[in-house]
């Protein structure tokens, strides 16, 4: 019985160290730092505030497959929030006031082939972003005239994960 006790207190100790480690991790600035410095794929250069809330960062580069990537300048959103889906296919909802970046260069190799739609778009979590904002989109696709000033409300996931819209 007293082992029992034991194990058990250790067992909620531990959770509570866990649960306390992740709130630093996503609700102060040096854990937030600490966090995004870590993240496989991702390189953050001066990152500011909190993932869970307000955060700014100088630069972000996204690393996709092969020499792929996307870089974001001036990246930052506003109000970011997660709560629980009881939508089925869903297990969460992460919504953002505001996403914004000054400038996004999405970088891929060339491609022999033409491009191939994915087989499927579902994804495990609803995204709301009711204001969208990038001040130049730069592609290969685009040559040299990127998309300029754009704005946009953004949902995917919409409809129990079955629908992905851009408004405006």
């Amino acid at each position: 019985m007293r082992r029992a006790a034991i194990a058990l207190l250790s067992l909620a100790l531990l959770m509570g160290t866990l649960g306390a480690a992740l709130w630093w991790a996503v609700r102060s600035e040096d854990g937030s730092a600490w966090l995004v410095s870590r993240l496989p794929g991702l390189e953050v250069t001066a990152p500011r505030g909190t993932l869970w809330g307000d955060f700014e960062a100088g630069r972000v580069v996204l690393k996709l497959s092969g020499t792929d990537q996307i870089v974001f300048t001036q990246l930052g959103w506003r109000g970011l929030r997660l709560a629980y889906s009881d939508a089925p296919g869903l297990w969460a909802r992460l919504s953002l006031d505001q996403l914004h970046a000054s400038r996004v260069d999405v970088l891929t190799a060339p491609s022999d082939g033409p491009m191939t739609a994915p087989a499927r778009l579902q994804l495990p979590l609803q995204v709301d972003v009711e204001a969208l904002t990038i001040g130049a989109l730069h592609a290969r696709a685009l040559g040299t005239n990127p998309l300029r000033d754009l704005r946009a409300r953004l949902q995917l996931g919409a409809i129990d994960g079955a629908e992905h819209r851009l408004d405006a």
